[in-house]
């Protein structure tokens, strides 16, 4: 027995109701359940209640045993102090509260419905990751529809609070912390943590001041990510680690240097390879100005991608590494669907940051009406809702179906979901 199901049991009353008694013996009459609490405290709050003749408005604690009551420790927080109605599955220690006053119980290990707990068993014992996937069909699409928006919103406000601690670490710097989001966006999933340290050790203030000698960029960041070496052929990366060597000893960056090792280049398309990425980059931080005022002041998504659409400097024309030339390569631009992955991943988190951070929503709205008009990304979590029958047709879907998975299905919080909760009450 979980306490999450006693939790579902209480919510939705499922327990033979006609001649109900607490623990006492004494006549338990029930008119609100409460609201649900998934933080801190109580599990149900504001909950309406009578026991004989009196009547209690307060909280409603859930656990398997009454014990648990002490085992958490309840006894010294005086945050269940209202606490009108302790509901358990076994009644096994009579529990006082503060006061030395006995807290009236509520067992249900011989009144709850037999049914809904087989019913309950059977549904989260089967084999697929996604429990309801077979079911998910099932589901009236206003809750579906519902649910999506709630996870998406709790997806964006997770990641806006990531955001935000880098802003802090940032010294509140908003121009260096959207410029971080960015380059880590850039490195994908292979390279993302390198392209994030390579930009918090290339100062974006450095790269404002060189923004108008491209190659110079270009050299910092090669340097800085530690690519250049004196072993190469070709002059260009002959001439970057001239240029390099000259801004170390004037910027003292010598000793932020990123370890070659850390960059993977195996079981990666020669476009994706992480020194395309960083010229890629470079191209973008040239032909722009501000990057967090390109992001919050820009109306509409098309007026930020071709930002993002600028080509790097002539040598990348041809080449995928130093000294590894390939004549027949296209142009060395960005897809769409990497274009829009930056939005998702670097631009609109960005927003959403910066929504909560002045308490104005319209970031926010911004950020969720770009979602709904981008194309989805495609990867191992989407292929499963697909699998499921569910159709995605927008950024909007993925990120929402995404949160879903990660916080909802991974974890089993199934009772927590209003889609989980539609199929189970079938």
């Amino acid at each position: 027995m979980k306490e999450e199901f006693i939790r579902y049991l209480w919510q939705c009353q499922y327990f033979r109701k006609s001649n109900l008694k607490t623990t006492e013996g004494k006549p338990l009459t029930i008119y609100h359940t409460g609201y649900a609490n998934y933080d801190a405290g109580p599990d149900f709050y504001e909950a309406k209640i009578k026991i004989d003749d009196l009547e209690w408005i307060g909280s409603v604690e859930i656990h398997v045993r009454s014990s648990d009551w002490l085992k958490h420790k309840h006894d010294y927080d005086t945050a269940y102090g209202n606490v009108v109605l302790h509901v358990v599955w076994e009644n096994d220690l009579p529990i006082h509260d503060q006061q030395n006053r006995l807290i009236p119980t509520l067992e249900l290990k011989n009144i709850a419905d037999k049914n809904r707990i087989m019913h309950y068993e059977r549904f989260m014992q089967n084999d697929n990751d996604i429990l309801c996937g077979q079911h998910l069909q099932e589901a009236e699409p206003i809750i579906k529809a519902s649910m999506f928006e709630k996870v998406l919103i709790e997806r964006l406000h997770k990641k806006a609070n990531n955001v935000l601690e880098q802003y802090q670490q940032n010294d509140q710097q908003w121009e260096q912390t959207a410029y971080n989001l960015l380059a880590y966006a850039m490195g994908l999933k292979i390279n993302a943590e390198p392209m994030l340290q390579l930009s918090k050790i290339t100062p974006y203030y450095l790269i404002q001041k060189l923004r108008h000698t491209p190659t110079l960029v270009e050299a910092l960041l090669f340097g800085q990510a530690g690519m250049l070496s004196e072993k190469y052929q070709d002059d260009y990366p002959a001439f970057l680690l001239r240029e390099y060597n000259y801004l170390c000893h004037k910027h003292n960056l010598s000793s932020l240097k990123a370890h070659r090792l850390s960059w993977k280049f195996l079981r990666t398309r020669p476009a994706n390879f992480p020194s395309v990425r960083i010229a890629q980059l470079c191209a973008i931080l040239t032909y722009t100005q501000n990057i967090f005022s390109l992001f919050t002041d820009t109306e509409s998504y098309l007026d930020i991608m071709p930002h993002f659409y600028r080509l790097p400097t002539n040598y990348w024309h041809t080449h995928y590494m130093f000294d590894k030339s390939y004549p027949s390569q296209t142009r060395p631009v960005l897809g769409q669907q990497t274009a829009h992955s930056l939005l998702i991943n670097a631009v609109i988190p960005v927003l959403a940051a910066y929504s909560l951070h002045t308490k104005d929503d319209t970031y926010l709205q911004r950020a969720l009406s770009w979602l709904s008009e981008l194309s989805p990304e495609k990867n191992s979590i989407t292929k499963k809702w697909q699998l499921c029958g569910e159709k995605i047709k927008t950024a909007f879907d993925a990120q929402a179906l995404i949160g879903l998975y990660n916080d909802y299905c991974k974890e089993h919080k199934c009772l927590r979901c209003e889609i989980g909760n539609y199929i189970l009450k079938k």
